[in-house]
């Protein structure tokens, strides 16, 4: 059975290097306060986490306009809690299908995470835009 979902992946841009450069320590203080933000603003907009994908996540949204929302409202948190890191996000909806109960197949989820794997970090983006 196929129905209509907006997926949400979402990427700490910088994640890596910052663990390098501050230690693991700092690097999971830094995670749990994204996950944490992250968890907040889902259950305010009506998205749901369907997993956490080591510095990033996949949210799934009923609406799209529910998941729109989640990312804009991430982003606007995550710029003060992840500081100094920014969010990469991709967004697609369309229909799809539950694999084994666990597992989205379909266009949009691939797709959403082909976005996010191309998106540029807002922060980033706006550094090279007032160069």
């Amino acid at each position: 059975m196929r129905f209509r979902r907006t997926f949400i992946f979402v990427d700490l841009s910088g994640f890596t290097t910052f663990t390098e450069q501050h230690g693991d320590g700092t690097a999971a203080q830094l995670l749990s306060k994204f996950r944490a933000v992250a968890r907040a603003v889902g259950s305010h907009q009506g998205v749901r986490i369907d997993k956490y994908l080591g510095d990033g996540l996949m949210a799934v949204a009923v609406e799209a306009h529910d998941g729109i929302t989640f990312a804009m409202e991430l982003q606007r948190h995550a710029a003060v809690a992840c500081a100094p890191l920014s969010l990469r996000i991709g967004i697609a909806t369309g229909d799809t299908m539950l694999f084994e109960g666990q597992d989205y197949i379909g266009w949009a989820p691939n797709m959403a995470a082909r976005l996010c794997d191309a998106a540029t970090g807002w922060a980033h983006s706006c550094q090279q835009t007032r160069r």
